[in-house]
This record gives C-alpha cells, structure tokens and sequence, in this order.
C-alpha cells in the first residue's frame, strides 16, 4: 500500500518515535528555553503530526498549545493517545489565526 503520507509510515516512526522530528523532547525543552514563554502562553504546533508535542507543551510545561495537521490518520491516533490535547485538521497555508495571538 502506498504511503500518502511519509510522517503516517510506521517505519519513519519507529525510529523517531512519537514526536517525529530529529530532537525529541530535547529540543522542545531547548526551543523553550531560548524563548521564555510564560506558563499559558499560547503555542500552535503547525505540522503535529500525532500531537505528541502538543500534550508536553500543555502538561509539562503548562503552555495553552494546540496542534494542526493535514492527516486524518496521525490526528485519529494522536485523540487515542494524547486524548484532551487540541489537536485540528487543516493546512498551514489556511490557518485562520490572526497575527500575534499565538
């Protein structure tokens, strides 16, 4: 079965594990140190992917932090682990979300 979707592949994530991306969590914890965001700032992960991110922003480190992905498929499996987590299907390049507000 071709794979619309090379982020979907079990094989790319098994190595990567949940959160899809070189860097893990590390990188997150580095990112938000750089920038200092206060506890309920507001952060959109654009690309989520499973929402993995999303739920350690939200209750590691307190952010109000949502996600937006264009699959279904990595959306679906991101409700059954990360239930609670915002997690929005949709496209970058049509995020309705004004400018400064996260």
């Amino acid at each position: 079965m071709a794979q619309d979707n090379l982020y979907e592949s079990r094989a790319l994530r098994d190595i990567t594990g949940p959160v899809i991306r070189p860097g893990g969590f590390q990188l997150t914890d580095r990112g938000l140190a750089y920038c200092g965001l206060a506890p309920g700032a507001r952060v959109l992960d654009v690309g989520c992917g499973t929402g993995a991110t999303v739920h350690y922003l939200r209750f590691r480190h307190g952010l109000w932090a949502m996600g937006i992905d264009r699959s279904s498929v990595l959306l679906e499996e991101g409700a059954r682990a990360n239930g609670g987590s915002p997690l929005l299907q949709g496209r970058a390049e049509q995020i309705l979300i004004g400018d400064g507000s996260v």
